[in-house]
């Protein structure tokens, strides 16, 4: 009997048809994701059942979906993260489960970039009035001198301390384990993350979601940071604490943020999309035909290889 793939990621294969044909060569039975959007807990419960391999993006692999899943031998996440997969449920059942490391780095440092620069440079203010016929010239910052302070150093922290440092920051980091090995290579100086927020004039998030960095930048984070910072997240959405957030913004108490991740996703009818110093984008971090492709590549690789050793 043929193996049988199921893609409930909605994004796999949009951008790029190479990790299809890959699926059709090695002639898999193929289950597409039939909602066109990230399935639901209950959908995929009704999915999972007959299914030996699932190319998996944001949506609940949960304890309920495991349990129903009476031939799965790999799991797939398309990205980075593994939070939405119970791995414990997993691994009792014998499943395997992977991501795909080393496919998205260069699209969601570039986007960290892009939304430093765009809070710098107040670039959707400008957008905004100038669409509306006024010549409306608001003076920003430069990002030469400024500090950088990065939450996290794994593969996406260390491709935006890269980035950062070409355009003259001081970078600084912290990460649960000091990284002695990248200190020197990438000029980067660790601090605990109190002295981080304290200094830094630019605040970006690179971290997994788990129990100990959900909720880790709270009402308690932002009061340390300085009145004119900003922070970035492109990592999970729980990681900050959005209404601690909002009342920060809307009190000018930070100068901005940057959001591609909520905690809730998709974002609908937050108090966040009332506020100009935002800038909302809707978690596109790895959404690239560069990335897309890689990912996408990578993830029928690992689940051939499980499932046609």
């Amino acid at each position: 009997m043929k193996p049988t793939v199921l893609i409930s990621s909605a994004s796999f294969g949009r951008l790029s048809g190479d990790a299809l044909e890959l699926l059709a060569r090695a002639k898999v039975k193929v289950v597409h994701n039939p909602f066109g959007r990230t399935p639901t807990e209950d959908e995929m419960v009704g999915l999972i059942q007959g299914i030996d391999g699932v190319i998996v993006g944001t949506e609940p692999i949960s304890a309920r979906v495991l349990e129903r899943a009476d031939r799965l031998k790999v799991i797939v996440r398309r990205g980075t993260g593994l939070d939405n997969i119970d791995l414990a449920i997993a691994r009792r059942k014998g499943v395997q489960v992977f991501n795909t490391p080393g496919t998205v780095e260069d699209s969601v440092a570039e986007l960290t970039m892009g939304l430093i620069l765009a809070l710098a440079r107040q670039l959707t203010v400008l957008d905004k009035a100038l669409k509306n016929n006024r010549w409306w010239k608001l003076p920003g910052i430069e990002l030469a001198g400024k500090i950088l302070g990065l939450v996290g150093l794994g593969r996406i922290g260390q491709a935006v301390a890269e980035r950062a440092k070409a355009f003259k920051m001081r970078v600084i980091y912290y990460s649960r384990t000091r990284r002695f090995d990248l200190e020197e290579r990438l000029g980067v100086t660790f601090m605990r993350l109190d002295q981080l927020l304290q200094e830094s004039d630019f605040v970006t998030l690179h971290v997994p979601l788990s129990k100990e960095t959900t909720g880790l930048i709270g009402e308690r984070e932002l009061a340390l940071m300085k009145p004119a910072a900003f922070l970035i997240n492109t990592a999970r959405g729980a990681v900050i604490d959005e209404e601690a957030l909002y009342r920060f913004l809307e009190e000018g108490r930070i100068a901005g943020a940057a959001l591609d991740v909520f905690k809730q996703e998709p974002l609908r009818d937050s108090r966040l999309q009332k506020l100009d110093n935002v800038i909302l984008t809707p978690h596109v971090g790895t959404y690239t035909k560069e990335a897309a492709q890689k990912m996408d590549l990578k993830a029928a690789e690992l689940v051939l290889k499980v499932l046609q050793p």
